[in-house]
């Protein structure tokens, strides 16, 4: 029997499984030291859009220990605020323009900016985006972060999809 050199002997690349199972891994670790923080926001602050644990629960009033209204009074102004102030439905909010200069003042262009505009403000309208942002607007202040997936919807164009902690 003959031993081979380290030359001829190949270990596979880590497979694509592999490496996003690791980065999972490596995720968890991070968050694990926020684990405690979270349970209490979830506890004292989020109690009925949270699922830390990602564990079928249901709503029990006396598993949570909101002691008065009043946090949930300012999430809710305080997702107010950020609506009316980043996506509020009632203005156009996104604005998409041509950058060359001379090109803007032609007036074709000018109609074109116009009706991009304006579909893509009633897509957004038409779809689920005013709802989902309003969960954003409570969740991030909460947590300091907000995940929404985006889709392709064939009645709405897109379907947008929030990720609460713990999905």
């Amino acid at each position: 029997m003959t031993l081979l050199s380290p030359e001829v002997i190949s270990i596979p690349a880590q497979s694509e499984r592999g490496k996003a199972e690791e980065l999972v891994r490596q995720m968890e670790l991070d968050r694990e030291p926020l684990m405690p923080l979270f349970h209490d926001l979830q506890e004292f602050v989020a109690p009925f859009t949270s699922n830390v644990d990602n564990d079928d629960r249901t709503f029990q009033s006396e598993a949570y220990s909101i002691l008065d209204e009043t946090i949930l009074y300012a999430k809710s102004t305080l997702a107010s605020f950020f609506s009316s102030a980043m996506t509020n439905p009632s203005r156009a909010w996104r604005v998409w323009k041509i950058s060359d200069p001379d090109l803007s003042e032609s007036q074709a262009v000018k109609e074109w900016e116009y009706t991009t505009n304006d579909r893509a403000m009633t897509i957004l309208s038409r779809s689920n985006f005013y709802d989902t942002m309003a969960w954003v607007y409570e969740e991030w202040p909460t947590f300091a972060t907000a995940v929404v997936m985006i889709e392709e919807d064939e009645r709405d164009v897109f379907r947008y999809v929030p990720l609460p902690i713990g999905s």
